[in-house]
């Protein structure tokens, strides 16, 4: 696809035009400069556990193997100004493994809802400081804004709301996302730390392997970070990750919930903060999804909790005690009080 001219210069707007039924699924950078890379959706929902995994089933496609533009941010600008898409609805914020993906998948549920989860194109987005250091807040809040709305396209008659998951990491952002989008509501959940530390000592999320994102712990050097143990350095990420999301606990737009009160007050308590009614058949399809298991739909789903608190070791249990039971103890304190 190429874009028309006029007397040498890109007609944005011509090029933007033939991107709608396209979606920027990633990033690439020249030099600062980021590069936006589109695969053609169509109409297609994103239903999966995460967004990755739905582009790599359009990319089974040939036209999708063949097709592949490369735009400047600046073609990104124009489709916003021509198509800003779906006002978010509201975006989940989460400290990992803590059900963030089953409360994705039961929104996902219903033709009405077009629901983001994890999209890379947004991260690298929201991580824009790595590759470009010298990038003012309010450059950044309008690519992020461009982005949002690129992957909030109203792509069939019934979407109605949109919902996006970010990534744990993303937390650290939480500042920076209220300014692009301050009138959003917004959940953070969260987990007994010791069982998510569980949870990463068996399969590591990107967040929590040293150096794997290109994006360190705040207050922590990568030469710091490799003086200690790979459990210190999960409970390190998890801690930061709770303390931002503490840093917002006034914040009127969000609201702090526990693993332990899903998957039911996703259609009471976390609909209610959304501004979001649905039918009694809506909510009976919604927690439906409640009974397979969020990553692997096809399997029931099963608790894990005694499980994970019997396999901690000792020294997970020790480190969990000193960095991250307070911090739990602080959010649950913002959950309590949210309630009088």
């Amino acid at each position: 696809m190429n874009a028309g001219s006029d007397k040498g210069k890109l007609n944005l707007n011509n090029f933007a035009e033939k991107l709608e039924k396209w979606m920027p699924i990633r990033v690439a950078w020249h030099q600062t400069a980021p590069l936006i890379d589109w695969c053609y959706v169509g109409e297609e929902r994103f239903t999966d556990s995460f967004f990755d995994q739905t582009i790599e089933n359009l990319f089974q496609k040939p036209f999708n193997l063949l097709l592949r533009p490369l735009t400047t941010i600046d073609v990104l600008q124009e489709c916003y100004k021509i198509r800003p898409g779906l006002k978010p609805s509201g975006f989940i914020f989460h400290l990992s493994r803590c059900g963030s993906t089953l409360v994705s998948q039961m929104l996902a549920t219903l033709p009405k809802n077009v629901v983001i989860s994890e999209a890379s194109s947004l991260d690298w987005i929201i991580r824009a400081k790595v590759r470009k250091p010298d990038i003012t807040d309010e450059e950044q809040i309008e690519w992020i804004r461009w982005m949002v709305a690129a992957l909030g396209q109203k792509r069939s008659p019934e979407a109605e709301h949109f919902f996006i998951k970010f990534d744990s990491w993303h937390t650290f952002e939480l500042d920076l996302l209220k300014h692009a989008f301050p009138d959003v509501p917004w959940i953070f959940l969260y987990r007994n730390p010791l069982e998510v530390m569980v949870s990463h000592s068996k399969m590591r999320g990107a967040g929590t392997v040293r150096g794997s994102i290109d994006y360190q712990i705040p207050g922590l050097s990568f030469p710091d970070s490799l003086k200690i143990s790979q459990d210190e350095y999960i409970a390190r990420f998890l801690a930061k990750v709770c303390e931002y999301a503490l840093q917002n606990r006034e914040n009127p737009n969000g609201l702090f919930v526990n693993y332990t009160q899903l998957p039911s007050i996703l259609t009471t308590d976390i609909l209610k903060h959304f501004n979001i009614e649905y039918t009694d058949a809506e909510i009976e399809k919604i927690n439906s999804a409640a009974r397979f298991d969020a990553k692997s739909p096809k399997v029931e789903f099963k608790t894990d909790v005694q499980t994970k608190q019997r396999e901690a070791s000792d020294e997970i249990r020790e480190i969990s005690n000193k960095i991250l039971i307070p911090l739990y103890e602080e959010l649950e304190k913002v959950r309590y009080n949210s309630k009088r």
